[in-house]
């Protein structure tokens, strides 16, 4: 919790018709230590039986705050003219000078509590019998000149842990730096990597296409060579049974009394028959056989062969482009660590200039008082 001082900014028109800038400024939370009370802001009072025509005077002061009475009840049965309240609201004619106001309201507030804390910590501490004063023993263990050393020696001191912060800073804007430069270059390889993926898919795909295109016109017109050929199988099938059936009617007919040349034409005829219908016949029969296998096993092997290898392609460049999200991701961190590396370095440098002030001014101080002082090194 901290010491808040709360602000209520409006604007409207006054009976006139112009517009006027209204500020309601109240201490409503107290931190412990920081001021005695919310009440902070001197009034004067006009007429004790009209609140309204009450004048807010200024931000309090250390010594408003321990002498002033608290609110304006209490002033009017003390008779006093002053008062201290939680609150006040102050009217402007222009923004300008409002927002200048609001925020020379805050920085009073706010030097009231500095003062308070220096008021309660060293004007007053240590504090002993009576109220208010301070028994000290003296000597002091400290002289002034050994004060001053002091503050050189922690002023110095501080200053090396800034510039140590300020260096560690400047390797971290290095370090985050290259970090976000091979971000970038992991981005720009893996895009390269999956748009060349893609286009060789793409290729592939094409290449795809015509060889099923052709494997079709291939299948269909091996297919139909083993249709026509079954057709033929059949009717040389059909040719042989003739065959067979004009041997057995001449047969019949050589038994019925011919004889002679027709005995011996009958016995080629039947020999070379026989021969094609056992030996051509078969072979053409198993050449339609083995046409029929060449055909299924092309179907069954060559496209899943070619579809594997499709699939496989696609896989590897839905992994590139997982990779070019997973890299632009890490880019963006990188970046951003970088960015962030810089307003520390800023942040340090700041510091640093800071205590370099502080160092130089707490030096001087010294030397004044002690002319052959060294300063402490480095």
């Amino acid at each position: 919790m901290a010491t808040t001082l709360g602000q209520r900014c409006t604007v409207y028109l006054d009976s006139t018709g112009v517009q006027r800038f209204k500020i309601e400024s109240s201490v409503d939370i107290v931190l412990a230590g920081d001021l005695p009370s919310a009440n902070v802001f001197v009034h004067q009072v006009i007429a004790a039986n009209d609140p309204k025509a009450d004048k807010f005077l200024r931000v309090g002061n250390v010594a408003d705050l321990t002498t002033l009475p608290q609110g304006r009840d209490a002033a009017v049965a003390s008779v006093q003219v002053l008062y201290l309240s939680t609150e006040f609201t102050t009217t402007y004619d222009d923004i300008a000078t409002a927002s200048a106001a609001k925020k020379l309201i805050q920085q009073r507030v706010d030097n009231l509590i500095t003062d308070w804390r220096a008021y309660n910590a060293s004007f007053l501490a240590p504090v002993s019998v009576p109220p208010n004063q301070s028994n000290i023993s003296l000597p002091l263990t400290l002289t002034f000149e050994d004060e001053l050393k002091s503050t050189y020696s922690t002023a110095h001191a501080e200053l090396l842990v800034a510039q140590a912060a300020s260096a560690a800073a400047a390797t971290a804007v290095a370090t985050t730096a290259t970090a976000a430069s091979t971000a970038n270059t992991t981005v720009a390889t893996t895009t390269t990597d999956s748009q060349q993926c893609n286009t060789l898919l793409g290729q592939y795909n094409t290449g795809k296409a015509a060889v099923d295109a052709y494997r079709t016109g291939m299948s269909g017109g091996v297919n139909n060579f083993v249709t026509a050929a079954q057709t033929f199988d059949t009717a040389s099938h059909t040719y042989s049974l003739a065959v067979t059936a004009f041997r057995e009617a001449a047969a019949a007919y050589r038994a019925g009394g011919s004889a002679g040349t027709f005995d011996t034409a009958t016995t080629v005829f039947t020999t070379a028959t026989t021969a094609w219908a056992t030996t051509a016949l078969s072979a053409f029969d198993s050449s339609i056989t083995t046409a029929q296998t060449i055909v299924a096993a092309e179907a069954l092997t060559g496209a899943p062969i070619l579809s594997a290898l499709q699939t496989s392609m696609a896989s590897a460049c839905t992994a590139k482009l997982s990779a070019v999200s997973t890299a632009s991701t890490a880019k963006t961190a990188a970046d951003l660590a970088a960015a962030t590396a810089v307003t520390e370095k800023k942040a340090a440098d700041e510091v640093t200039s800071t205590a370099l002030v502080a160092d130089a001014t707490a030096l001087l101080a010294v030397q004044l008082v002690c002319p052959d002082f060294v300063p402490i090194t480095p």
